[in-house]
């Protein structure tokens, strides 16, 4: 007997079919290590110093934030509620701060991550980081439209 996609349905539950498949399709996710082997050696060799992931600083003892830019570089600093608040308002700063780097998917997940995190202080959040893209567009932030008048046109009277 040959056996069909829809051979499934009839000799097991919905759930066991599904599982099975998610299953599948996770282990088919499965990417080899896009690292060469003596960079990875490199990397976990127990003399390896840690750097900064923002400005490249050594760290070299265990530390929670770099000392020279101030960045959360702790191991376990997601994991710590004190700690990870810093970690939030430093992706959050990122937006907002003068080399922010807009594309689609950070735009929407700084306006998501905005919401969750400030709630009702959203709206400022937003107008700052509104501000902050137009200016990396080249648009005046001021409300002015940065018409200079014509010097030959006589003003009107009104």
């Amino acid at each position: 007997m040959t056996r069909t996609p829809w051979s499934d349905w009839a000799t097991r539950s919905l759930g066991d079919i599904l599982i099975s498949r998610l299953r599948a399709w996770w282990c088919s996710l499965a990417t080899p290590n896009p690292w060469p082997e003596e960079v990875d050696a490199e990397v976990r060799a127990p003399d390896a110093i840690p750097v900064c992931h923002h400005c490249m600083t050594p760290c070299d003892d265990p530390v929670w934030f770099c000392p020279a830019c101030g960045a959360a570089v702790g191991p376990y600093n997601n994991l710590m509620p004190y700690i990870y608040v810093f970690s939030i308002g430093e992706s959050l700063r990122s937006g907002v701060g003068p080399e922010a780097h807009f594309t689609p998917f950070r735009t929407v997940a700084y306006v998501v991550l905005g919401l969750a995190e400030y709630g009702v202080l959203a709206p400022l959040y937003f107008i700052r980081l509104y501000r902050n893209y137009r200016k990396l567009n080249g648009a005046p932030t001021d409300g002015s439209n940065n018409e200079s008048p014509d010097p030959d046109r006589p003003a009107s009277k009104e």
